[in-house]
């Protein structure tokens, strides 16, 4: 059985609700204008730092919906709270994705004031980009998202990038690459077209994926090492890698990471994408309410219980059967429920393309940099 915790990450939706609509986007109530109240902020951080799972360094992540939607003020209030209910022993991150477009000078000052660090999400190059990233009247956001990165970087406001690569994107890594370089954006994040929630298919499922994406994660590779771009899917590859090496360990899935949280304090202890799913076999994947409930008294349900019963049995196939349960660990409980059908089973597309086709690429890299004396 997994070990619990500690949580290191805990991510807070502010609102379902989304001003965009991106054609891959897998959230079920993304119309809904729905917003925390200040009550569940602060239940949110008096249960979190009260609770016996609590690391002693914290990322809260604000994310799901569009956080930007949600009121300046009301992360000020939150922000303030988190800083007034924190042990002095615990530090705090706070991280906002956004999808850029809502972003104003107003939002920078409290970005600069709050010390608050940016996810923009950011496919590429405009004619990619606008391919699914599009406004609810079907135009495309990539000019808005630019304005917004422009002001971030004019108030030298540090901020990376996140991509969802499709099928189009493997068409030239290059123009990839050189689009990020170019606009001086060094830091970006790969999530691949997965199969959740409402998105039921993804263009990654031709039988020529697994081949192209090799091609293109190679090429990646090769020019991110030489142009010094920071790819996080390579460095968590890489970090796995050495860890493994230098341990015989691997990550291992657990309960509490991360925490997540939704508008109206309904939390999981599981992937954040589980949060609102109700199964035949589980119920509810939401273990309580932070209006209502302590934290930890969720392992104590039969609820809990049963999806991490089935959440090890799956990592317990991994582990006797993949070649690759080192570096990852069992992988994603909610890309094994929406693409299985069952949390106790194995390989996923997350696995195929993100792990067992991506880590070996990292790791002739590293092969070769300690030949001849690289990083």
């Amino acid at each position: 059985m997994q070990h619990f915790g500690p949580f290191e990450l805990l991510v807070i939706q502010p609102t379902p609700f989304c001003n965009i609509d991106c054609r891959y986007c897998y959230l079920p109530d993304r119309t809904r204008k729905g917003l925390i109240d200040h009550s569940t902020v602060n239940a949110i951080f008096t249960k979190a730092f009260a609770s016996r799972h609590c690391a002693r360094s914290i990322c809260v992540v604000w994310h799901a919906g569009e956080p930007l939607v949600a009121p300046r003020d009301l992360y000020s209030y939150a922000f303030a709270r988190c800083e007034s209910l924190r042990p002095p022993d615990v530090n705090v991150t706070q991280y906002i994705q956004t999808n850029g477009t809502l972003i104003d000078p107003d939002w920078c000052t409290l970005f600069k004031e709050a010390n608050v660090r940016i996810g923009i999400s950011l496919d590429g190059p405009k004619e990619l980009h606008d391919l699914n990233r599009r406004t609810r009247s079907s135009c495309g956001t990539f000019d808005m998202v630019m304005k917004g990165v422009e002001l971030l970087q004019r108030n030298d406001i540090e901020f990376s990038a996140l991509a969802v690569v499709t099928s189009e994107t493997l068409t030239d890594a290059r123009a990839f690459h050189d689009f990020f370089v170019s606009r001086g954006i060094m830091s970006i994040a790969l999530n691949i077209e997965e199969i959740e929630h409402q998105h039921t298919t993804s263009t990654l499922t031709a039988p020529t994926s697994v081949r192209r994406f090799h091609g293109f994660i190679t090429e990646l590779y090769e020019l991110s090492q030489a142009s010094g771009l920071r790819v996080r899917e390579f460095e968590r590859a890489r970090n796995s890698i050495r860890y493994f090496l230098q341990t015989g360990n691997g990550p291992c899935i657990s309960p509490f990471y991360p925490l997540s949280i939704d508008y109206l304090g309904n939390f999981t202890v599981f992937a954040p994408e589980l949060l609102g799913v109700k199964h035949a076999r589980y119920g509810s994947f939401a273990l309580g309410n932070v209006n209502d409930d302590d934290l930890d008294d969720a392992l104590d349900s039969a609820a809990f219980h049963a999806i991490n019963r089935d959440i090890a049995l799956g990592m317990d196939m991994c582990r006797a059967n993949c070649g690759y349960f080192g570096v990852c660990g069992g992988g994603s409980p909610s890309n094994k429920l929406f693409e299985n059908g069952r949390l106790d089973s194995m390989e996923t597309l997350y696995c195929l393309l993100h792990i067992k086709t991506l880590v070996p690429v990292v790791s002739r890299g590293l092969v070769v940099g300690a030949q001849t004396g690289g990083q």
